[in-house]
């Protein structure tokens, strides 16, 4: 009965934090609105000029992507719209707070350190996040698609795969410390498949792009809205294990990697 209890004010302690941070978030935007429409104009814009680019680059992606000019824009929106969500849940700049001592803090806290190093990023994700969802609602509806649902829940799965990937590359920096080459590479692969979808290197040695979880709110989810099932059949287990490996190193990296943390700062 008293675990039962201990438990339940735990939970309800974290429900009280997370409130309280997105009360804290939307304020900020209500008192600088500045910063909600300079980041509003420059996604906007961002935007534009990426699909200036697709408009160019569709010509050389129809010899291996059976795409029209309006998959282009949807694909845009879906990583733009997922990337942007990923800000609620990553714990980004953890190298850093480890090396500040920053994480000290948030262990002497009555709340998880893990959640409490995730929250420094809500009020970014709120207003950036919201500006991609009318658009991914329009163009799903406007476009001739046949599986808007079934790819909705696939950008809720890579969402969370891609949660998983990034907390695993910002993690190691338990045992990387000031050591993040190999979390640069990381990032900047992904975001080379964000760009250019895997099919780009379908033939050549960067095989592991299909497991990543950019390609899933990419190329999959445009591959599937379409109907199109061959690639991601073909490459599911694939996916899973890959998820796997980067779940399972996040919870060892935390789990182990807390009990012999030591602070630089």
């Amino acid at each position: 009965m008293e675990n039962n209890f201990v438990k339940r004010n735990s939970i309800q302690r974290h429900v009280d934090f997370m409130k309280q941070i997105y009360i804290q978030a939307f304020k900020q935007i209500r008192e600088y609105p500045a910063n909600f429409f300079s980041i509003f104009y420059f996604d906007i814009v961002l935007t534009i000029v990426y699909l200036l680019f697709y408009s160019v680059f569709q010509n050389l992606a129809s010899l291996f992507l059976d795409w029209t000019y309006i998959d282009f824009i949807l694909f845009l929106i879906s990583i733009s719209l997922v990337t942007k969500s990923m800000y609620f849940f990553i714990i980004l700049g953890f190298r850093d707070k480890l090396l500040s001592g920053e994480l000290n803090l948030w262990k002497s806290k009555p709340i998880h350190p893990f959640i409490g190093i995730s929250s420094r990023s809500k009020d970014g994700a709120i207003y950036t996040t919201f500006i991609f969802v009318p658009f991914l609602v329009f163009f799903c509806l406007y476009g001739d698609y046949e599986n808007i649902f079934l790819g909705f829940f696939l950008l809720m799965l890579s969402l969370i795969y891609y949660v998983v990937y990034i907390d695993f590359l910002e993690s190691l920096a338990f045992i990387m410390k000031e050591n993040s080459f190999m979390i640069r590479i990381g990032k900047d692969v992904a975001y080379l498949n964000e760009r250019f979808t895997p099919k780009v290197f379908e033939n050549s040695l960067l095989f592991i792009l299909f497991y990543l979880p950019t390609a899933l709110f990419g190329f999959y989810f445009i591959e599937l809205v379409n109907g199109r099932y061959d690639y991601l059949i073909q490459h599911m287990f694939g996916i899973i294990l890959f998820f796997l490996f980067f779940l399972f190193g996040t919870y060892v990296l935390w789990k182990i990697g807390l009990k012999k943390y030591e602070a630089f700062g």
